[in-house]
């Protein structure tokens, strides 16, 4: 599992790809 914390609301973008199983 890969999640790139990022500061700006591409956060929620990517945890949205990279969802928790």
């Amino acid at each position: 599992m890969h999640v790139e914390k990022t500061s700006g609301p591409n956060q929620k973008t990517h945890f949205f790809r990279f969802p928790k199983p």
